[in-house]
């Protein structure tokens, strides 16, 4: 079946959170688009499988996709965007913060093939050591690629893109999925929105931010690399 979009979320113990995303996700979907809703289990070791799974008997637009290893979240990520069947993809976290009302705003900023929407987050929705060490990286990050330092991983492609960014995975072993799409999409778009601190823990630990700086680093000079050598993406 062909949808018009598909959320892909990925999961990595966010058990406490999923029953109330799935539901925000069906308000904002249900009887407006043709979709399906993409949770991928990335190794949980709390019962996020054993929630997927009674949700999935209440919602047949429901797909899970569960990994044999724990492979973090960009891959885990990039495995839904590949699964994915939609005209266009959304991407988001599983723990709240980015908010599932934001959809229909994201659905409508969208305008042409080719181009990326992010949602630049506002406000404080960390603690302020988490803050600086966030926005320090994306500074970074905006060097590299000039995506804005508060665009997050909040954001819908189109199948356009999702060519192109599957095409320039095959030649990293460790995609940085945000700064990859930023390069390679005609245009970057924005939806700005406030970022709930949510009440549910995240996974997203201070030395895996460190991790994946240096991911998202050398993913940004690889990508340049392949743009610069015309891949036909």
């Amino acid at each position: 079946m062909d949808y018009k979009l598909s959320v892909v979320i990925p999961l990595y113990n966010n058990a406490l959170a999923i029953l109330e995303l799935t539901e925000r996700i069906y308000k904002q979907v249900n009887d407006v688009i043709s979709y399906e809703l993409i949770f991928v289990n990335d190794c949980s070791t709390d019962n996020t499988h054993d929630v997927l799974k009674n949700l999935a008997n209440g919602y047949s637009s429901l797909r899970i996709i569960s990994l044999e290893k724990n492979v973090g979240q960009q891959s885990a990520t990039l495995e839904g965007i590949r699964k994915a069947r939609g005209e266009m993809i959304i991407v988001m976290d599983g723990d709240l913060q980015d908010q599932p009302e934001l959809i229909p705003n994201l659905l409508k900023v969208y305008s042409s093939s080719g181009i990326s929407i992010f949602v630049k987050r506002l406000g404080a929705y960390q603690s302020r050591s988490r803050m600086l060490t966030s926005r320090l990286f994306k500074f970074i990050l905006q060097i590299f690629t000039g995506l804005h330092p508060n665009a997050g991983s909040f954001y819908l492609i189109d199948s356009q893109v999702k060519e192109r960014l599957l095409a320039a995975c095959g030649q990293l072993k460790k995609p940085y999925l945000t700064v990859m799409i930023a390069l390679l999409s005609d245009r970057i778009e924005y939806l700005e929105a406030i970022r709930d601190i949510s009440q549910y823990p995240s996974s997203f630990t201070f030395s895996k931010r460190l991790k994946y700086a240096y991911i998202a680093a050398f993913c940004a000079i690889k990508t340049r690399r392949i743009k610069k050598q015309h891949l036909k993406l």
